[in-house]
């Protein structure tokens, strides 16, 4: 009986430091559960300094695009939904990107982790195209200020006002949510990835 009352004691001294805890950080430092509810995804609760407080959300947020884009390991199934191949296979001495299928319909300016503009497969020595990293394009010109770079969570897109390699004023960010890439998650080009 003793233990079950100490059981209950630290039970309740948990909620307690918890809630106050919590009473002591702002609002918008709730909880977000991304994964579940990826329509909660530019509110307050993805502010800088919930990120900041929170480095978490960063990873809920790459959960939704792994959640978003597990349908398109085949890249047939991204085909049918529209996305087209836009590139040849990309490498570097750095390291490769892979083919570049892009939804231009998608270039709308608005940068939607759930709907990303471009998917980028990866080419195995065996010939079929494995799913490597997610890419965001954000066209400047559609952006209510231009020039300013979105943010996806806490990370700034890469700048490409100058236009290459798309032609036209633009942000851009690898997400390598499907390959690790030992050069970072947002690192463009991956030594890991070869063009066969």
């Amino acid at each position: 009986m003793q233990a079950k009352k100490i059981s209950i004691w630290l039970k309740l001294s948990m909620i307690a430091m918890a809630l106050l805890v919590m009473g002591c950080m702002p609002d918008q430092l709730e909880d977000v559960d991304l994964v579940n509810n990826p329509e909660v995804m530019f509110v307050e609760e993805l502010s800088e300094e919930n990120l900041r407080v929170n480095p978490a959300a960063q990873n809920q947020l790459e959960a939704v695009v792994r959640k978003a884009t597990a349908k398109y390991q085949r890249v047939e199934v991204a085909v049918a939904d529209g996305y087209e191949l836009a590139s040849p296979c990309v490498a570097t001495a750095a390291g490769g990107m892979g083919f570049h299928y892009v939804n231009f319909a998608l270039m709308d300016g608005i940068l939607d982790p759930s709907k990303p503009e471009a998917l980028v497969y990866e080419p195995l020595p065996n010939g079929r195209l494995k799913l490597g990293a997610i890419e965001y394009i954000v066209v400047d010109s559609l952006l209510d200020v231009r020039g300013v770079a979105p943010m996806f969570g806490r990370v700034p897109m890469d700048n490409h006002l100058q236009g290459a390699p798309l032609g036209f004023p633009h942000f851009q960010l690898h997400v390598w949510v499907w390959t690790h890439n030992p050069a970072g998650v947002y690192t463009p080009f991956n030594p890991k990835v070869r063009c066969f």
